[in-house]
């Protein structure tokens, strides 16, 4: 989830040239400016002249933190608050901005007994428990925090940073009930906040409901054009759901922003954009993008596996394996490299060491239909014909609408010379996909081989309209 207090500028504060002396009127103006590099040095001008009395000087003080902070210079905003603490130690707002300076610097503790001054100070201010909270999320009590959350939405019940904030503690403790309910409800207090429809867009994609998504990220987008993160949601969601044009034209536009450089979301990007150029058929390019993110991110095994599959495509297999190796070495769990590394070996005719591999991708992934599919097939064309029948058992029976599965389970059958059956199976995949040209052509030497001419000439005719190259596949049974 994309943190709301992450966005300051970053960069050392540069105080500009001393300004020809103004009238003290035009100085005080200037120190509550809202361009902090104004602020400052009006501020930095009044401080200097002294002041016997405080007023002024303890107000140059916290407006010219205010502006440090703006300028993420959190150690000049805790000097500047201190001494206006010692002024004024009763101001709940000077403990407030401390406190965020101390939560910048990670200092937890500090920050929050800061915020703890302030709400006690400041007991009707939302902004107070609000910050309160904020700094327990950041020290991981995610449950403190959403005690504080919940006591500034009570204080202000359209408080759309409130609801986020909350939503993101309860997705931190696995509560998506919670979390859904309350960004759903940030989007209806907040109907042109696109920070929450980008939020609420990220929480269907979280849950691979891409379309509904794609939805807010677009809705995000119409309220700010600019965004970059609606463009990277959008170019993720377009690419898990197999439209690589889409996807790469939105991930670009987050990618090439000058503003990304220093995000760590965009490794990600970078990932997703190489697979949506390995789908649109430009491994030259993904691999570019793979290379880029292990820059920036030695131990990212999925751009490791997304080279191994890119060489895979360009036929480089030494690369492909050593890519795909160094994957599951940095993940010994990543599934993708593993059908990554059978992949190689089907292409290299080494069917024994593919079926090695399926083994232990099953291992991996007991409740896969797929992976004891895979597991199925590589052994129904190694002769291991018995406990071929078993995988693809196992594989219908935990993805009963996976057509693939079925597929492979008539082969067994038309490899044991079992027709009805080869042929019962068979039909099955084509009752969820009609138009399957192996299984049409299987089930067509099925039924040519029980006498049924007829049938057999029709689904011959219908696998190789639909591929021509069907019979080389199915080679010699």
């Amino acid at each position: 989830m994309i943190r709301l207090r992450c966005c300051l500028a970053l960069g050392l504060l540069a105080l500009p040239a001393a300004a020809p002396a103004a009238d003290f009127a035009t100085l005080v103006a200037q120190c509550a400016s809202p361009d902090p590099r104004t602020a400052i040095a009006a501020c930095t001008e009044i401080i200097a002249a002294g002041d016997d009395m405080g007023a002024e000087r303890f107000t140059a003080l916290t407006q010219r933190a205010a502006a440090e902070l703006t300028l993420n210079e959190p150690d000049l905003t805790i000097t500047d608050d201190t001494a206006a603490l010692a002024i004024n130690p009763q101001n709940g707002q000077t403990f407030e901005t401390r406190g965020r300076a101390y939560d910048l610097k990670s200092s937890f503790a500090q920050a929050t007994a800061d915020e703890m001054r302030a709400v006690a100070l400041l007991p009707h201010d939302p902004d107070a428990f609000y910050w309160l909270g904020a700094f327990e999320m950041d020290a991981g009590s995610y449950n403190k925090s959403i005690v504080d959350e919940t006591k500034a939405i009570a204080l202000a019940p359209r408080y759309a940073d409130a609801y986020i904030q909350r939503a993101e503690d309860e997705e931190r403790l696995g509560e998506s009930k919670a979390d859904f309910n309350d960004l759903s409800t940030a989007v209806k207090v907040a109907p042109r906040y696109a920070t929450a429809f980008i939020l609420l867009g990220n929480f269907y994609f979280e849950q691979s409901r891409f379309a509904e998504g794609i939805t807010y990220f677009d809705h995000a987008l119409d309220l700010d054009p600019g965004n970059r993160f609606a463009k990277a949601y959008l170019g993720l969601s377009f690419e898990s759901i197999g439209h690589p044009q889409q996807a790469i034209a939105d991930l670009s536009a987050y990618i090439d922003d000058p503003a990304t450089r220093a995000d760590k979301f965009m490794r990600d990007c970078l990932d997703a954009r190489g697979f949506a150029f390995l789908d649109a058929g430009d491994p030259d390019r993904a691999i570019g993008d793979f290379s880029t993110a292990l820059k920036l991110d030695t131990q990212d095994y999925v751009a490791y596996g997304g080279l191994a599959r890119a060489y895979r495509k360009k036929k480089v297999y030494n690369l492909a394996l050593q890519n795909d190796e160094t994957a599951v070495k940095i993940n010994p769990h990543y599934i993708y490299a593993y059908i990554g590394l059978s992949e190689i070996d089907v292409e290299q005719k080494n069917l024994a060491d593919a079926t090695l591999i399926a083994q232990k991708l099953v291992a991996l992934t007991p409740k896969d239909g797929a992976s004891w599919n895979r597991l199925c097939w590589f052994r129904a064309h190694i002769g291991q014909l018995n406990a071929a029948l078993a995988n693809c058992q196992k594989a219908v029976t935990l993805t009963p609408t996976d057509v693939n599965s079925w597929d492979s389970y008539g082969y067994v059958y038309l490899k044991l010379h079992a027709n009805a059956l080869a042929v019962r199976y068979y039909s099955r995949a084509l009752v969820i996909e009609p138009a399957f040209a192996s299984s049409l052509y299987g089930r067509a030497l099925a039924e040519q081989a029980l006498g049924d001419k007829r049938h057999a000439a029709a689904d011959r005719a219908a696998a190789t309209r639909l591929d021509p190259h069907i019979t080389a596949d199915f080679g010699a049974l």
